[in-house]
C-alpha cells in the first residue's frame, strides 16, 4: 500500500508540474485582431471605426506587461490571464498626441483599460481588449467619450502567421483609435 501511495503521489506531482509549466503566457506574443471604436462628442453625434490591428504583447516574469504604446501589470490563474493597463500613461499618450496634432489641450480620463484572455494548448492566446475614456476641453465646450473593444489572437514570436492578412494593411492598435478620436475632435473644433 505504501509503495502504491508513493507511485500515485509521484505521478500526481509529475502531471501537476508539467501542466503548470505549460500554463504561462510569460514571454513575447505577436497579436492580430479586429477593433471597433466609437467616439461620441456631446452635441456632435458619434463616429465609428472598425480596423484590423496588430500589436506586440510582452508578459515579463515579474508581472510587468508591455504592448507597443502602453504598459501595465498582469496575473495568470490557470489558463486565464488579466492585464491592468497603466491609465496614467494612456492618458498622457492621448493628451500629448492630440495636442501635437490639434494644437489644443484635451483632458483625457481613462475609466477602464483592461485585457483579459486565455492561453490555448496550441501555443496561442486569445484576448479581449476594453478601453473606455472621456475627454474634454472647456474652452471649446468639448466633451466626449471614446470606447474601443478588440478581439485578438496571439502567437509566440517566431510563429507569426496572420490569418487576417487578406483584410488589408493592419494598423497599430493605438494609432487606429487615436485616428478616430482626432477626426471626431477636429470636426468639432473646426466648426467652433
Amino acid at each position: 500500500m505504501r509503495k502504491l501511495l508513493a507511485v500515485a503521489i509521484t505521478s500526481f506531482l509529475i502531471i501537476g508540474l508539467s501542466s503548470a509549466a505549460w500554463c504561462s503566457v510569460e514571454g513575447d506574443w505577436d497579436m492580430t485582431g479586429k477593433m471597433s471604436a466609437k467616439v461620441k462628442i456631446q452635441g456632435e453625434g458619434s463616429k465609428k471605426l472598425k480596423a484590423y490591428v496588430v500589436d506586440e504583447f510582452t508578459f515579463s516574469p515579474g508581472g510587468d506587461f508591455e504592448m507597443i504604446d502602453a504598459g501595465g501589470s498582469w496575473i495568470q490563474t490557470g489558463k486565464k490571464f488579466i492585464v491592468e493597463l497603466d491609465r496614467d500613461s494612456i492618458e498622457a499618450l492621448y493628451e500629448d498626441t492630440l495636442y501635437s496634432v490639434l494644437g489644443v489641450h484635451v483632458n483625457v480620463n481613462v475609466i477602464e483599460a483592461t485585457i483579459t484572455g486565455t492561453e490555448n494548448k496550441n501555443n496561442t492566446i486569445k484576448a479581449k481588449f476594453n478601453l473606455l475614456m472621456t475627454f474634454e476641453n472647456d474652452f471649446y465646450d468639448l466633451y466626449g467619450t471614446a470606447q474601443a473593444k478588440a478581439s485578438l489572437k496571439g502567437t509566440r514570436w517566431g510563429n507569426f502567421q496572420s490569418s487576417m492578412a487578406e483584410e488589408g494593411a493592419p494598423s497599430q492598435f493605438d494609432s487606429a483609435l487615436l485616428e478616430a478620436v482626432q477626426k471626431a475632435i477636429q470636426s468639432s473644433t473646426i466648426e467652433k
